[in-house]
């Protein structure tokens, strides 16, 4: 059996003592940290909140570039729709390999191949937008 104790762990267990404490709080905050909601505030409150907050942070401009790059990520106030889509196999290879081929990613291709499909049926998509606001 071999003997380990006289192996110097010293600097093994101080990173993990340093790795596991509580991280020393800082007197930083940012505006939204410090806003606090109230105790009895109700989730429609909140939204108005935090939307009211978020119309300050971006103009009209900005929030209507950042959607069309699609750089919604983290931005508040500023949602890209989102839907879940499943795909067969081999269309989910399709899209990805393509996307590949492109240089884009999943969802800039399937953006693509929809603006494509809004060219090639714009007359179709407007007969039906205006059947859909007639009732």
């Amino acid at each position: 059996m071999k003997d380990f104790s006289k192996l110097n762990t010293g600097r093994v267990y101080n990173a993990i003592e340093e790795a596991t404490a509580e991280p020393e709080t800082q007197e930083v905050y940012t505006q939204q940290e410090t806003q606090q909601p109230a105790r009895n505030e109700t989730k429609h409150e909140r939204a108005q909140r935090v939307r009211q907050r978020s119309q300050a942070l971006y103009t009209e401009e900005e929030r209507q570039g950042y959607l069309m790059d699609g750089k919604t990520q983290g931005r508040p106030g500023i949602k890209a729709a989102r839907i879940n889509l499943a795909f067969y196999p081999e269309q989910y290879e399709y899209v990805k390999v393509m996307a590949q081929v492109r240089g884009e990613n999943i969802t800039e291709f399937v953006n693509h191949i929809i603006e494509q499909s809004m060219i090639d049926n714009a007359a179709i998509y407007a007969q039906a937008k205006a059947f859909k606001k007639a009732f």
